[in-house]
């Protein structure tokens, strides 16, 4: 809440984290590849722009800059934060819906981060290395290693 932080703040936070990290898996799994045991979406639905930038992004080499598109990035966040006011701020009251959206905002920023650096040549250290390595067999087999920074959500 505003002002001292409490319990809730910690459990809002947290939830959002987890929250993140769920539709990160969901999002890629089932969205963008599509395995939902019916196969891969129909070509239609490529024409989307997110789909073509995805696509686009597992065709060119692995070590390139791999930023997403500023229109994604705003659109998401618009609508998050439209859900996060909209629906949340009612229930929740706005402090803790600030605290949803903050958390599930620093959860995108070090996705992109992440994102970024694994697809560098830069030589990362422990956690960060495992990251990228995972990541790149996820560019060599699109089948596995949907989230960034969980790497058990596919087991779950």
């Amino acid at each position: 809440s505003f002002g001292h932080l409490q319990l809730t703040d910690f459990l809002a936070g947290m939830s959002a984290w987890c929250f993140w990290h769920v539709q990160e898996w969901f999002v890629h799994d089932r969205l963008y590849h599509g395995i939902s045991g019916s196969g891969r979406f129909p070509t239609e639905r490529r024409a989307v722009a997110a789909f073509q930038h995805h696509d686009h992004h597992h065709v060119i080499p692995f070590f390139h800059v791999a930023a997403e598109p500023l229109r994604l990035c705003v659109a998401w966040f618009l609508a998050v934060s439209a859900v996060s006011y909209g629906v949340f701020a009612p229930i929740l009251g706005l402090p803790l819906a600030t605290t949803v959206l903050c958390s599930y905002t620093s959860c995108g920023l070090l996705y992109m981060s992440l994102h970024y650096l694994t697809h560098t040549k830069v030589p990362l250290p422990g956690w960060l290395q495992t990251v990228r390595e995972n990541h790149m067999a996820h560019h060599l087999d699109a089948e596995t290693n949907f989230s960034m920074g969980v790497n058990t959500m596919d087991a779950v």
